[in-house]
């Protein structure tokens, strides 16, 4: 095998997903598509579930780390109250979404599908639990100020609502949450919410 086959793999397996979505792709579509042997999937990942779910994970990754990046680089003024910063934060998550929605397609289709006993599903779950974190640190929970089991549950509640809103601007775009809905639902759970400034600027977090 030559150097650079697995890599061909993971690439042409992320192209197939996005196209193709996981159920639909075949070790035929990656081989095609990525310019390797059939008998390379087998080699470097086994079989091509755990190819598809592995390169699910790197995608994911980077899709967490650009939305990240999007965030960090809001720089609120002094003066803006959290939420409306908070409802910033979400135009631009929404609009970043509506251009990853066959990846978010994709992800669904994996998490449905994933065989819990492998290793893969390890990478899974440990990829989801580093988005929950880094998404309670993004909006602005401090971890000093949380125990470990507030920190879990609050980033949970953030990556659940990231994900069912994701969802719901693939599927009826039309009927989705806007930013001011996620926001003003925000302030009518929990009025300690509105009680939170920007005296710390949320994107450096």
């Amino acid at each position: 095998m030559i150097v650079g086959n697995r890599e061909e793999l993971l690439a042409g397996a992320r192209k197939c997903l996005l196209e193709k979505g996981y159920v639909q792709t075949t070790a035929r579509d990656i081989a095609s598509a990525s310019g390797v042997s059939l008998a390379a999937i087998g080699y470097h990942f086994g079989t091509k579930e755990a190819l598809l779910q592995e390169a699910m994970v790197e995608a994911n990754m980077e899709w967490g780390e650009r939305i990240k990046s999007t965030v960090s680089a809001m720089q609120a003024p002094g003066d803006t109250a959290f939420p409306e910063w908070f409802e910033q934060c979400w135009t631009r998550i929404i609009a970043a979404s509506r251009e990853d929605q066959r990846l978010l397609q994709a992800s669904i289709e994996v998490l449905l599908n994933v065989d819990q006993d492998t290793h893969v599903c390890s990478s899974l779950t440990d990829g989801m639990q580093y988005a929950r974190d880094a998404l309670a640190a993004m909006f602005g929970h401090d971890e000093d100020d949380l125990d470990p089991h507030e920190t879990r549950a609050v980033g949970a509640f953030y990556h659940a609502l990231m994900i069912g809103v994701r969802l719901l601007h693939a599927a009826t775009p039309e009927r989705a949450p806007g930013p001011d809905d996620i926001t003003r639902a925000m302030q009518t759970i929990s009025p300690k919410f509105c009680e939170k400034s920007t005296e710390a600027d949320p994107g450096d977090r």
